[in-house]
């Protein structure tokens, strides 16, 4: 009734319900499920906090659903989208639920192993051995993931495979958000963790040893890969395509924002991370812009390499098929 009112007056004044700025139309509500409160999502919280979205007409609510949980959150219709990384994806396809990513964040595997003094010394550690030798001195650890299955614990699994290790025997996986990965460090409950920045310099910070590389220097055939992908269902893409196009403007936006007003965009994420030391803070920040994309673009090479990361880590069993790669991506919204 209200919008027939509406139509009313604005036809009276020569004007279309098409051309009402979003502005004066009811918001559409959406939401994206975040796996894990880190700046990695950063352009996530730029695009919700500075208003990106809301410009154009979109309440977008950010709900934590830790590790792979964020993906099924779709899959069960909870979420309309999730950030989520490319394993994810295909081990839901794997099992015949395909989701579709729409953007692509990052497209760079953003993912590093630190280890306490304590360890270095009882496993005689050797930072600046090459990769294998690194790798397989982890044997007899206890170390610290976000979710079993997700991509830090993949990518222990991708290396341990390519240098001889056995991840599943060798080491102890103990799962555990990325704040309490510190105080378990201190305590000795793990003898490394490997996730992402700010929680990794921190641990840096505090006299831990940077042990396992970024793949940029330890697995640089990894990258450009499906780090952030930005997925929701297939159909509901076909039903709501604004709201596909708008989610992925305003992620666009927010990384303008924060490569070219990084003052702006700074203060919105401090709000959010406030316990982080300024200089961490910054260098997490600096990291997280280095390697965002542009674009937005899930590209066809960093689903390859995110497909063949997935198989030798093991996130896809051997009877487990991707029958057509292609369809799990678009480029429709990031034209």
């Amino acid at each position: 009734m209200k919008r027939a009112i509406l139509a009313a007056c604005l036809l009276a004044a020569g004007t279309s319900l098409g051309s009402v700025p979003f502005a004066a139309r009811a918001a559409d509500s959406t939401t994206i499920a975040v796996p894990a409160n880190a700046l990695l999502f950063a352009p996530l919280y730029v695009a919700a906090d500075l208003g990106l979205w809301s410009a154009k007409g979109l309440d977008v609510k950010l709900p934590l659903i830790a590790g792979p949980g964020a993906t099924n959150a779709v899959i069960a219709g909870g979420a309309d989208f999730a950030s989520t990384g490319g394993g994810s994806v295909l081990r839901a396809a794997a099992q015949g639920q395909n989701l579709l990513a729409i953007a692509n964040t990052i497209d760079k595997l953003m993912l590093e192993m630190v280890v306490s003094p304590a360890a270095m010394e009882k496993f005689k550690l050797q930072p600046n051995a090459d990769v294998a030798t690194r790798v397989k001195s982890l044997k007899g650890m206890t170390i610290g993931v976000d979710t079993v299955n997700g991509l830090p614990h993949g990518y222990l699994r991708y290396l341990s495979r390519k240098a001889g290790l056995n991840a599943e025997t060798d080491v102890v996986i103990t799962p555990m958000q990325p704040p309490s990965m510190m105080a378990a460090l201190k305590t000795g409950s793990v003898d490394g963790f490997i996730f992402g920045d700010p929680f990794t310099s921190l641990a840096i910070k505090d006299g831990a040893t940077l042990y396992i590389k970024q793949p940029q220097a330890d697995a640089s055939e990894l990258n450009p890969f499906g780090y952030n992908l930005i997925v929701a269902r297939p159909a509901y893409c076909k039903e709501k395509p604004t709201i596909c196009s708008r989610i992925v403007t305003g992620l666009k936006e927010a990384v303008v924002k924060m490569k070219r007003e990084p003052a702006a965009a700074k203060d919105a994420l401090k709000k959010r991370f406030a316990q982080i030391p300024p200089d961490i803070f910054e260098a997490s920040y600096q990291q997280v812009v280095e390697n965002s994309s542009d674009s937005l673009v899930v590209t066809a090479q960093a689903m390859q390499n995110t497909l063949s990361y997935a198989q030798t880590a093991g996130l896809l069993g051997p009877n487990d098929k991707i029958a057509d790669l292609a369809v799990l991506f678009t480029q429709d919204y990031t034209k």
